[in-house]
């Protein structure tokens, strides 16, 4: 499996190959139940977290109590992890760009304009 890796204090990127195991016999077979048990639980860990953060993201009338959002995450099963590939710095912008108002757009672009002009000197 690639591995890409960013080191934004040094601006370098570096992809590597490494072998985790193509199937759970294999990893624990190279790592150890331990450490595969224990990344694992780590991961959904996180995942729980967000999926209870979701919950309590609601607002107004879809908003959720403390006793609903517990039941909620007392449902929760963790879902097949996806591994993505990290967006660029200009991608965010782009995706930020788009969700932004008129006016927003509008004095986002004279700041680039006056950034852009400041690194040109």
């Amino acid at each position: 499996m690639n591995v890409t890796t960013t080191c934004p204090k040094t601006d370098r990127s570096l992809t590597i190959e490494y072998d985790f195991g193509e199937n759970l016999q294999e990893c624990v077979a190279k790592f150890g139940e331990e450490v595969v048990f224990t990344n694992a639980r780590a991961r959904m860990i996180i995942a729980c977290q967000n999926a209870v953060r979701g919950f309590l993201s609601k607002e107004g009338e879809a908003a959720m109590s403390d006793e609903d959002v517990a039941a909620k995450a007392a449902e929760w099963i963790p879902g097949v992890a996806v591994v993505r590939e990290k967006k660029s710095a200009a991608d965010k912008a782009l995706d930020d760009f788009e969700t932004m108002t008129d006016e927003e757009r509008a004095d986002y672009m004279k700041k680039l304009r006056a950034r852009a002009k400041e690194l040109a000197q």
